[in-house]
């Protein structure tokens, strides 16, 4: 779920940056070490070229909430007693100062 800001300035300047690259490479030692668990196939890359930047960001915002759901999730298991508001204060301090 994407939140709108109702500025599409970010939008655009992502797709002018997306259609000025045209290759997407990325080293093998720096995804076989850091990126995902098994090497970036050619076929992967070739996807995430054919995206148009709005995709991109569209697919970059998804993920964001994704994971804030997934660690207010964590942390309601890890402490039932806390509140809504407690969960979500504790989620807004980890994403912006990055902790976990």
């Amino acid at each position: 779920m994407m939140r709108s800001t109702g500025d599409s300035s970010a939008v655009t300047a992502a797709n002018t940056a997306a259609s000025s690259t045209a290759v997407l490479e990325v080293p093998p030692a720096v995804c076989q070490t850091t990126c995902m668990a098994e090497p970036v196939s050619p076929e992967y890359l070739a996807a995430l070229q054919r995206l148009t930047g709005a995709q991109k960001l569209r697919t970059a915002f998804g993920l964001y909430w994704e994971a804030r759901k997934l660690k207010a999730a964590r942390l309601r298991s890890q402490h039932p007693d806390w509140t809504e508001e407690q969960v979500q204060q504790m989620v807004k301090k980890i994403f912006m100062y990055a902790v976990t």
